[in-house]
């Protein structure tokens, strides 16, 4: 549990009193590279849930796998939704010192094919036949996300976020955990669980390596920090994240 320090619970407390309407929307903040939106909503004083809202562009590609029928790719998009919600909705991912739970809920406007150049999130689904393909970096992998212009996708503001992922990603796979989603653990990486900030879990030089069941290891378990900006978010202005402290435990 994520608790909240006194500043930041007043910060809450203050907010609570101004919107008094259940599922009023208290503040929304666009997170630049990031490509996703927060959206605070008042449940009634003095609880609280974060939606986290991307809008994504599914883009799917034929390949040795076969080729995608409008079905498939309607099946594939509504499923992603729902595989992603099932491992990160969270009733409660902590709490102000005041009482408030906060809670966490995916959201998600989806569109296949076409051409949206404010989308969030440009999701590239290939048919590979094995579930397999090659980073940039020639790595074999199951999923990949380019985030802000990375590997030459390009620069500024408008730099396409992608996600690079096969026919199987929504499927639940055997690991050393038991199972694991490809589509919720690269959802991770689109949660600011970034390469550039906190890396997959799995990496042998990772501190977190020994922990298999972390979503950003080899299962579907979210763990504190994996949520820990959103949390930030939700008890203060942005700015002040830095300053805002909490404890994990």
């Amino acid at each position: 549990m994520i608790h909240a320090t006194p500043q930041a619970a007043a910060t809450m407390a203050r907010r609570a009193r101004a919107a008094r309407q259940p599922d009023d929307i208290v503040k929304v903040q666009r997170f630049g590279n990031y490509r996703l939106e927060l959206r605070a909503i008042d449940l009634g004083d003095p609880h609280y849930r974060v939606d986290v809202f991307m809008d994504l562009h599914f883009l799917f590609e034929d390949g040795d796998g076969g080729t995608w029928t409008q079905t498939e790719k309607s099946n594939f998009a509504s499923e992603f939704e729902r595989v992603v919600g099932r491992v990160w909705n969270r009733r409660s991912i902590g709490a102000t010192r005041g009482g408030a739970r906060i809670e966490m809920r995916t959201r998600f406007k989806s569109r296949i094919g076409g051409v949206y150049p404010l989308d969030h999130w440009e999701v590239i689904v290939r048919k590979d036949a094995d579930g397999l393909f090659e980073d940039p970096t020639g790595v074999t992998v199951r999923g990949f996300v380019y985030q802000g212009g990375r590997f030459g996708l390009g620069t500024g503001p408008m730099a396409r976020n992608t996600v690079i992922l096969t026919q199987h990603a929504n499927a639940m796979r055997p690991t050393e955990c038991g199972y694991q989603s490809t589509a919720a653990h690269e959802y991770g990486h689109m949660l600011m669980n970034t390469r550039t900030g906190r890396e997959d879990e799995y990496a042998a030089d990772h501190p977190n390596n020994a922990d298999i069941c972390s979503v950003m290891n080899a299962g579907n378990a979210v763990r504190g920090a994996h949520i820990a900006k959103v949390f930030l978010w939700a008890i203060g202005p942005a700015d002040e994240h830095e300053a805002s402290t909490g404890t994990l435990d």
